[in-house]
């Protein structure tokens, strides 16, 4: 049989696949317990209570009644010559009223001014509308440089609440 390796979160057991290849067959499903068997960094004693590991700036965002808004990815990689960047933004829960959210870069090992143009604004969310794109210009200079990276930050959620993790993410621009 094939090794078992516990570095992965979502290891499956030779003999217990995730998903059945049948149609037609209920996909099996996985227990916290073998969950937290297959990813050691989760302790057995942890109740799956992780608000501890969230920033203080972003506990008590949420509330029952409000949908989520947050970025698609942690990581965005942009060549330099594209020129544009697009974030995108997503809105999760029932989308029944109209929502409001900030954005704005910041700089990381790329400046703003020498690697991108900074930009800021604010993004509304339409009733049943869950997706928009914020476009941040990249600079293309005849310089070539290591990957550099800058920050979005989302902020000011008004009718949402923001994601626990995925309030910012990370552009990375390739030279």
């Amino acid at each position: 049989t094939a090794p078992h390796h516990t570095s992965m979160a979502w290891q499956t057991q030779p003999s217990a696949p995730l998903l059945s290849s049948h149609l037609g067959k209920t996909p099996q499903t996985r227990s916290l317990r073998t969950l937290r068997a297959a990813a050691p960094s989760l302790r057995a004693d942890d109740p799956g209570d992780y608000t501890a590991r969230v920033p203080a700036e972003v506990k008590g965002r949420h509330a029952d009644h409000d949908d989520v808004v947050q970025f698609t990815a942690p990581i965005y990689y942009v060549e330099e010559g594209e020129g544009y960047m697009h974030v995108d933004i997503m809105r999760i829960g029932r989308l029944d009223k109209t929502c409001h959210v900030s954005y704005a870069t910041k700089d990381g090992s790329a400046a703003a001014g020498e690697k991108y143009f900074e930009s800021s604004g604010q993004i509304t969310f339409s009733p049943g509308e869950y997706m928009k794109t914020v476009d941040i210009e990249i600079v293309d200079d005849d310089q070539w440089s290591p990957t550099t990276e800058f920050m979005v930050v989302l902020s000011d959620g008004e009718n949402c609440s923001l994601g626990n993790y995925l309030y910012q993410c990370r552009v990375k621009i390739i030279d």
